[in-house]
C-alpha cells in the first residue's frame, strides 16, 4: 500500500506537482498565521475571539492542504485517463 502511494507520487506530472507544492506552501502560511494568533492569545489573553479565530484559521489551513493534495491526485489521474 505504501509502495503504491510512493509510486503514485513519483509519477505525478511536474506542473501538477508544482501546483500541489504551491498549495501546501499557501496552507502552511495560513497555519503559521494561526499559530502567531495562538501565541498572541497565550501571551495576552485579551479576548476569546482571538482563540476562536486562530483555531478556525488553523483548521482552514489543514483542510486546504488536504484539498490541494487530493485535487492534485485527481487531476493527475483524470489527465492520464483522458490523454
Amino acid at each position: 500500500m505504501i509502495n503504491e502511494i510512493i509510486k503514485n507520487i513519483q509519477e505525478i506530472e511536474k506542473p501538477i506537482l508544482e501546483f500541489i507544492l504551491k498549495g501546501l506552501n499557501f496552507s502552511a502560511g495560513v497555519c503559521f498565521v494561526a499559530l502567531i494568533f495562538l501565541i498572541i492569545f497565550a501571551t495576552y489573553p485579551i479576548s476569546h475571539m482571538i482563540l476562536d479565530s486562530s483555531l478556525i484559521l488553523f483548521q482552514t489551513g489543514a483542510v486546504f492542504a488536504a484539498g490541494f493534495i487530493v485535487f492534485g491526485f485527481v487531476i493527475d489521474k483524470l489527465k492520464k485517463h483522458i490523454v
